[in-house]
């Protein structure tokens, strides 16, 4: 819609040039990141695709912010979104989906100067593959994310009573298992021994376990297949954790995880 809105009122030689732009700074990006190496098409095609998404909000964000800065609320609000961007590139840790989203309302803010080059039928598009698109991102990760709750609790549900259970993996998976009764390993610090229970998901960021540890698996519970999934955020918690390779969401149905029951054989 923003894109629309920019279209209506520039002249072509100013759209072969920004279109020239982003696609110099999107093959740049890319032999950054991957260099010479080639992901799947499909993949590459969602990766770039992503890029010339963000890449075109920006510079819209820009170029309205300065095309509209003879308005004192247009000033203020540039500000905001300069100030949010700065706040994020120097504080935050980790670069992360939630941490972009402080940058939404202003960028959202500045876009509505362009609501008036927009056609309503344009505006009723945009807002309706938004809101799909959004709930079918709400429900995929809700999905992801329940399947950790149901694991614990199966998990735990399988093992002796009285058994002794211990736990590794971050993240929703550490809550979970706790919740269900398990013991949360702290490398250096928790002692396994023969006969104790631990308790695993595979693609879940985990503590180290000592190399002299021995293990025998007795159980695997996988993550079902399912459309629900489809428009998928699982794959190294992207909506958690970003970087330049990971986009935020795939399409896709395949099992992204399992969690293993293992039973200590030799402790460290």
């Amino acid at each position: 819609m923003f894109i629309k809105g920019s279209l209506n009122q520039v002249n072509r030689k100013t759209i072969k040039k920004v279109a020239l732009l982003v696609v110099l700074s999107a093959f740049m990006a890319y032999l950054f990141t991957f260099g010479l190496f080639y992901r799947s098409v499909p993949y590459t095609l969602f990766w770039v695709s992503f890029l010339l998404n963000g890449l075109c909000l920006v510079i819209l964000f820009f170029s309205e912010a300065f095309s509209a800065c003879r308005e004192r609320k247009a000033q203020i609000v540039m500000v905001w979104g300069l100030s949010m961007a700065g706040f994020i590139i120097v504080f935050t840790p980790f670069m992360a989906t939630r941490h972009v989203l402080l940058l939404l309302p202003p960028l959202l803010v500045l876009g509505g100067y362009l609501y008036r080059f927009v056609s309503g039928k344009t505006v009723g598009i945009a807002v309706t593959a938004t809101f799909l698109l959004g709930l079918a991102l709400s429900i995929s990760d809700w999905v992801y994310a329940d399947f950790y709750r149901r694991a614990a609790t199966k998990a735990a549900a399988s093992l002796p009573p009285q058994a002794s259970v211990w736990s590794v993996g971050h993240w929703g998976w550490q809550w979970y298992s706790k919740q269900a009764g398990m013991k949360g390993y702290e490398y250096n610090k928790s002692t396994l021994n023969k006969g104790d229970f631990l308790v695993s998901p595979e693609a879940v960021s985990k503590q180290h376990l000592p190399p002299d540890l021995r293990l025998t698996k007795v159980k695997s519970i996988r993550y079902p297949s399912s459309f629900w999934n489809i428009f998928t955020t699982a794959y190294g918690a992207r909506f958690y954790y970003s970087s330049a390779s990971n986009i935020p969401w795939y399409l896709s149905v395949s099992s992204v995880d399992s969690v293993t029951i293992y039973r200590v054989r030799a402790p460290h």
